[in-house]
């Protein structure tokens, strides 16, 4: 639908008389009475005369100017629009179908015809106003008249409406560098359905005849680049203004609005290389260069003047290449010889700006012409030296550069007026001296003594005073616009910067923008600074700001149904300050995650651009992770959307090129709130539950590869979406989308850390930081005590007993510190058991103590609960994600304070719970056990299912139950299963109920080495005959879930679980609880281990069959029989030997006495051969016993009967094994062992030694019988 038809109703009559000594000139402005909104409306500007003098024109309203020229006879080219002379006005009024509202005052005269469009609804005050030149009188002689235009329009079209900008007034243009740029933004109060993402934005002249640049497809705000906007380089005085139409349409519906810009003037400077003195040999050729000379409107590769403008004067007088010489170019080249030894050639260059020729700039160089050669040494400014100017609070630095010294190696030295400073070759120093103007002076020198001299003047520069306030000084948060301005400005370009507590929150060239102010402000600050980022600090006087009031955040509903009634007030996305504002007010009362995935909803539609919305997300989230702290996994996906905000606001001024300033003053403080973040995440996501193993590792390869982009990020969450398993869809979900955001803002910020931007803080997150708590007490028996750590990590209890052995027995008093530390700690431990990084230390108070020993407690236990459900045992996570760990200096709150009273608080203990609020996660993944998760199935109601695990000595296992179909008895033992396990289990009285989602069993080990846990499940019920289950199939599954408890043991540098246990409570929203006798260091943490199913078989009793047993014992005397009766009768030798005694031969003989024995060996058939073996016998004379040592059974025995007595004695140790080793019982029969039985062991030992060495004995017996 169009607007054509809707009319406004004008009166127009101006007249304005302008006086010039004798002569009167009458003006007169025309217009019809209605005029079409948005179509082009005639207008008429008349003079009685034509004025001798400059005659400065204007035609305006509050938010529009029509025109602006000057008229005069010295006005050349005249400037538009025309005056023509004409002897009717009435008819040239005719001719623009123009009815007068009131008599004209002449006919003869001059006309001009202007066009003007207007956009507005409300009514208008049209001006004319002129300036008259008189030339008796010094300046302008103003002259005008108002008159008072009525809009008439239909109040059932909607025009969307901006709210009011200091740019909409002609008469308060915003004023722009051009090369910093600029950023536009407006706000509408309504956009009646339009489409604010598609918004044009055309530049014009102020004229609005020329369009100069046209920006299609915007939104509501506009950033202008560095040089977008130049200067024409045709004359005229508002060369430099220029009118931006903002316009947009949707539905018939138009929208447009005008927003006057003037460029300021940029400064111009002159540059001669080589500084102002330089020495140059007499036959050398003497280049001249000035094109380092900038004038800064204009980018530097482009041509920054159109005349140089070079002099040159010398005490030389008859020297006609120097005196009298005029060049003009940017460079030039002076013949070797043309200059004199011994005199001084000043140089002089000034340059002018194009645009405004009032611009100027000048330089000198003295040349002094030596006879020795010199050194070609220039002096860059790296630091606090632009412009030949410096900061005394600051560094000067200044780099050397030697052209001409070759293989040479240049000794310097730096003089500061006149004394030496330093010997290095870049000077590093602060100049503070008395002086206005210090001369700092270079003297370089080679071996072959060639010299070289730069001499620079630097000038302080003086901190420019400055005056500022805002305004007004009482206002309340969101709602009051405060005005912060500065004055007291030179001619050069200012940026102003505002911060409230180091946040920016406003930026501008001057002031003109509103600034919303947070509640209970404590510091506000004003930053200026010049375009080379020099900037004075200047602290402006503190306002009241008041709390807007309550702001419903109990509830999510509460919440978002203040969101939508506030929305067109408050929580306006056009209006990103205001937006901000409610958002960080409501950030600020926010506690639970719920609300906080409330508010983040609100920013949908919310679309930031600039660095200060960047600078506005990086509070808004801080303040959102310290109070959502610990970080769950609802208040991980809080800070997910925050991320993803961030990233997308740093997109933009990426592309923008606004994010090169990040390491400029004005944005430092925001650029290390926003490392801190990126700290805080990277943190995070070390202990983020892992995805599935296929997206863990594409997202590991995609890293490796270097091919980790948004492409990829969609392909591995449309992947996750196809994931059966909720559980594990959420987590790779989120596991995914925290990485990558983190991700990207490490990107954005590789630059700034690149170049020295850093931080060791997290934004207050608790990620490797350290908090302190002092607390004193009074002992009262039967009093007991809870203190929380200030990071809301820990909760210690202190018991009555525990107090009345750590108190003063002087004071009954008791003071305790409290030490909540979180690192990145290198643990030994397996993958899977890594202690938390959450330690905790509490010792009793004592002056000079440093905690260097654990305090061993007596008659009492500490205990304390740790939040356990974010930070996890260590996971491999991508390389490219890892962080150095982070150790800090922390600054400790040591206030004192009593502890918090407990009175009649019992702490119950309890071994079976269903817990709807615990956030303990299971997952399909996690550590290196795999899946952890174990499934099972009923099928018969007498059916056992049998698990076992191995807990270590001093923890505690949880049986957490995610899933049943149907009621499920259980049976849950240490050490041994019961003989009768369908009796045992039946006696139980745990149960699983049915469709139970989060029921928990637990058992502790309190023994001194690690134990068995055995886990039996059967169908719940009384009734003992078997069958199908009703319903069909149980199923059920579960997890075992280890709980431990650590302290530090100083002596042995080593954790022990001696000592503490964990408590038998339950964890409820994520706690672990643990009991200690000592106080000292404190660890606490939570793994994951599969279940080990055991045969079904185990449900069968052993039965003892005598039938097996008889025929084992009759076969087993038989064997023995049978080898007695072999060993004894058909066992002959088959050789007879013949002993020689041969101590009765010699019975005189001195020599060694032996015995011979002689073996004859004869085959059993006739005609055989037959063979003798003669031994030597080493025997000794015994003469008690009659006989001689060594003449033993084994001499005579055969291979036979050595292989039967072997097989005799290992009969009888494989039965001595088996009934040692192999009871009848389940442990034997259904368990693999994994101890040694040093008893059993030990039994069997004598056991078998006894029997086989009886059996020995026997069969030798009969042995010697048989001889």
């Amino acid at each position: 639908m169009e607007l054509r038809g809707y009319t406004v109703n004008i009166l127009v009559l101006l007249l304005v008389s302008l006086t010039r000594n004798d002569d009167r000139i009458d003006l007169g402005l025309y217009a019809n009475k209605v005029v079409s909104y948005g179509v082009p409306t005639p207008l008429v500007v008349t003079m009685s005369g034509y004025p001798k003098s400059e005659l400065r024109l204007r035609v305006s309203s509050s938010r529009y100017l029509v025109a602006q020229w000057i008229v005069g006879p010295n006005t050349e080219p005249p400037m538009k629009p025309l005056f023509q002379k004409t002897d009717n006005i009435a008819k040239e009024l005719r001719r623009l179908h123009i009815v007068p509202s009131v008599n004209l005052s002449y006919e003869r005269g001059y006309f001009a015809e202007l066009n003007a469009t207007f956009w507005q609804s409300s009514n208008i005050r049209l001006t004319l106003g002129g300036l008259y030149s008189v030339k008796s009188q010094s300046g302008l002689n103003p002259i005008a008249r108002t008159t008072f235009l009525t809009m008439n329009i239909s109040r059932d079209v909607c025009i969307p409406h901006a709210e009011d900008e200091a740019c909409f007034h002609p008469n308060t243009p915003m004023e722009f560098s051009v090369m910093y740029g600029c950023e536009i933004e407006i706000n509408l109060l309504n956009n009646c359905g339009m489409d604010t993402n598609n918004i044009t934005w055309i530049v014009m002249d102020l004229a609005e005849t020329k369009k100069l640049k046209t920006f299609h497809h915007q939104t509501l705000g506009l950033t202008l680049e560095p040089y977008a906007l130049r200067f024409p380089n045709e004359s005229g005085p508002y060369r430099n203004q220029y009118v931006m139409q903002i316009s947009g349409d949707s539905g018939g519906r138009i929208f447009v609005a005008r927003c006057y810009l003037k460029a300021l003037a940029e400064a111009v400077q002159a540059i001669i290389s080589g500084g102002i003195v330089r020495n140059v040999h007499e036959e050398e050729e003497i280049y001249m260069d000035g094109s380092p000379s900038r004038d800064y409107a204009k980018q530097p590769d482009e041509k920054q003047f159109n005349v140089y403008n070079w002099t040159c004067r010398s005490n030389d007088v008859h020297n006609a290449m120097c005196n009298g010489r005029i060049w003009t170019q940017a460079t030039f080249l002076i013949p070797g010889k043309s200059f004199a030894v011994g005199n001084k050639y000043e140089f002089s260059l000034s340059v002018a700006s194009d645009i405004h020729p009032h611009q100027i700039s000048r330089a000198h160089q003295v040349l002094l012409i030596v006879e020795f050669k010199t050194l070609q040494v220039e002096v860059t400014c790296v630091k606090n030296c632009e412009s030949n100017a410096y900061d005394p609070e600051e560094t000067v630095h200044m780099a050397v550069q030697c052209r001409n010294c070759g293989s040479y190696k240049p000794k310097y030295a730096w003089y500061l007026d006149g004394y030496a400073a330093s010997q290095t070759k870049d000077l590093r120093m602060r100049l503070q001296t008395n002086n206005e103007v210090s001369k700092v002076v270079l003297r370089a020198i080679t071996a072959d003594f060639r010299i070289g001299t730069k001499v620079h003047l630097l000038t302080a520069r003086q901190s420019p005073i400055y005056s500022c306030r805002i305004t007004p000084t009482t206002g309340t948060e969101v709602i009051t616009k405060f005005n912060a301005c500065c004055w007291k400005f030179n001619a050069k370009v200012k940026l102003f910067f505002v911060y409230a507590d180091d946040v920016l929150i406003h930026e501008c060239v001057y002031c003109y923008r509103p600034v919303y102010l947070p509640n209970n402000v404590t510091n506000l600050m004003a930053l200026i600074c010049e375009r080379d980022w020099k900037c004075t600090k200047i602290h402006m006087p503190l306002v009241t700001v008041h709390s807007m009031g309550d702001i419903p955040t109990k509830s999510s509903n509460d919440l978002w149904t203040y969101i939508k009634e506030t929305q067109a007030r408050y929580f306006n996305v056009n209006d990103r300050l205001r937006f901000m504002a409610v958002a960080q007010a409501v950030a600020n009362v926010i506690r639970e995650p719920k609300t906080a995935l409330t508010l983040i909803k609100a920013f949908g539609e919310f679309h930031p651009r600039s660095l200060i919305t960047l600078s506005l997300l990086a509070k808004f989230t801080k303040t959102l992770a310290i109070n959502l702290t610990p970080i769950n996994d609802i208040n991980l996906l809080v800070m997910i959307e925050c991320l993803s905000k961030l990233n997308e606001n740093f997109e933009i001024v990426t592309d923008t090129n606004d994010a090169r300033h990040l390491l400029q003053m004005p944005y430092l403080n925001m650029t290390i709130e926003l490392i801190k973040i990126s700290n805080f995440m990277t943190a995070i996501n070390r202990d983020i539950e892992p995805p599935a193993k296929s997206i863990f590792d594409q997202y590991n390869q995609a890293v490796k590869d270097k091919k980790l982009q948004q492409p990829v990020i969609d392909d591995l969450l449309e992947e996750i979406s196809q994931i059966d398993s909720e559980l594990v869809k959420e987590h790779s979900e989120r596991w995914v989308r925290s990485l990558w955001q983190t991700e990207r803002l490490c990107r954005f910020l590789s630059s700034a850390r690149k170049h020295g931007a850093d931080s060791d803080d997290t934004a207050g997150g608790l990620i490797d930081t350290m908090t302190l708590v002092v607390r004193c007490m009074l002992f009262k028996p039967g009093l007991e005590y809870a203190i929380d750590t200030n990071d809301a990590r820990h909760t210690v209890y202190l018991s009555t007993e525990l107090l009345d052995e750590l108190k003063d027995p002087l004071t009954n008093k008791v003071c305790i510190k409290i030490i909540s530390k979180i690192r990145r700690l290198n643990w030994w431990y397996p993958e899977e058991r890594q202690p938390s990084n959450k330690l905790l230390t509490v010792h009793a108070y004592k002056t000079g103590y440093e905690f260097q020993e654990e305090l061993q407690l007596h008659n009492s236990y500490i205990s304390f609960r740790t939040v356990n459900d974010r930070f996890k045992p260590a996971l491999n996570i991508p390389k490219n994600q890892e962080i150095d760990s982070i150790f800090q200096q922390l600054d400790l709150d040591t206030s004192r304070s009593y502890g918090q009273q407990i009175e009649g608080k019992s702490r119950s203990i309890a071994t079976a719970s269903q817990d709807e609020s615990d956030n303990d996660n299971i997952i399909a993944e996690t550590g290196t056990c795999g899946r952890c998760l174990q499934y099972g199935q009923l099928n018969t109601k007498m059916q056992l299912l049998a698990y076992r695990m191995q807990l270590q000595q001093g923890s505690m296992v949880a049986v957490l139950f995610k899933n049943t179909t149907h009621r499920l008895k259980l049976l849950l033992v240490m050490k041994n299963l019961p003989t009768n396990l369908v009796s045992a289990i039946a006696d139980s009285e745990c149960s699983v109920p049915a469709h139970s989602t989060n029921t928990t069993m637990v058992l502790r080990n309190k023994c001194t080495e690690p134990e068995r846990v055995y886990l039996v499940i059967r169908l719940f019920g009384d009734d003992e005959s078997d069958g199908p289950i009703p319903g069909g199939p149980a199923n059920f599954s579960f997890v075992f879930q280890v709980r431990c408890c650590d302290y530090w043991k100083q002596s042995k540098q080593h954790w022990q679980h001696i000592n503490c246990l964990p408590g038998l409570q339950y964890p409820r929203q994520g706690y672990i609880y643990c009991n200690c006798s000592v106080l000292g260091t404190f660890s606490s943490f939570v793994y994951y281990v599969p279940a080990i199913a055991m045969p079904i078989d185990i449900t069968k009793d052993i039965l003892f069959n005598w039938v097996v047993l008889s025929v084992y014992i009759i076969a087993l005397l038989g064997t023995f029989i049978v080898l007695v009766l072999l060993f004894r009768y058909h066992n002959h030798q088959p050789s007879k030997t013949i002993a020689c005694d041969m101590t009765d031969l010699e019975e005189a003989s001195d020599r060694d006495v032996h015995d011979l024995l002689i073996y004859l060996r004869t085959g059993y058939r006739d005609n055989a051969m037959t063979t003798a073996t003669v031994r030597t016998g080493g025997g000794i004379c015994q003469p008690g016993a009659g006989n001689w040592r060594g003449t033993g059974i084994y001499d005579t025995m055969t291979r036979a009967q050595r292989v039967c007595i072997f097989l005799n004695k290992l009969i009888i140790t494989y039965t001595v094994c088996a009934c040692v080793w192999a009871p009848g019982k389940h442990e034997v029969a259904y368990q693999d062992t994994i101890y040694f039985n040093y008893r059993s062991f030990l039994l069997m030992v004598i056991i078998s030694l006894i029997l086989t060495n009886l059996a020995q004995y026997i069969l030798e017996s009969l042995l010697l019988l048989s001889h």
